[in-house]
């Protein structure tokens, strides 16, 4: 109360010193939207590490791409008593491209590509045994190679 009657403000802010604060805050402020920008663009002092697959994560991708694949063919199968006669037929879409082809009635042959690696399913080994691997690498979380 003291400092009110003698008119000195208690918080101790004189017109002067509310006027450096406001400059410090407005330059702190411009100061974070600057960095914030930078490191929006790529040239910040804070770049965060982009890390790229191993080949094993990238194997392990392409290989549950394709064996999704192979599970809507055989769900096809199953639904309509009969393989599709291409691929366009399965409503499959996404990046990557893919080669599917009839062997007769009963068998097939899909192959996938992300455009640097390839990988091909024939029908004639069980989706169990060519993609058992897959089960193995979920369970162990990713940490082993997939095994064919």
């Amino acid at each position: 109360m003291r400092e009110l009657e003698a008119g000195i403000d208690p918080a101790g802010f004189t017109p002067r010193a509310r006027h450096r604060k406001l400059i410090t805050v407005c330059l702190l402020c411009t100061l974070l939207a600057a960095l914030t920008a930078l490191n929006f663009t790529g040239y910040g002092p804070f770049r965060l590490a982009r890390l790229s697959p191993s080949p094993r994560q990238i194997e392990h991708m392409l290989r549950s791409t394709l064996y999704m694949a192979v599970m809507d063919i055989e769900a096809y199968r199953r639904d309509r008593g009969a393989l599709p006669r291409q691929f366009a037929d399965l409503g499959i879409r996404g990046s990557g491209s893919w080669i599917y082809e009839p062997l007769g009635a009963r068998q097939y042959s899909l192959t996938f590509s992300d455009g640097q690696r390839k990988m091909t399913y024939v029908s004639t080994r069980s989706p169990e045994f060519y993609f058992a691997g897959l089960s193995l690498l979920n369970q162990e979380g990713g940490k082993e190679g997939v095994k064919p």
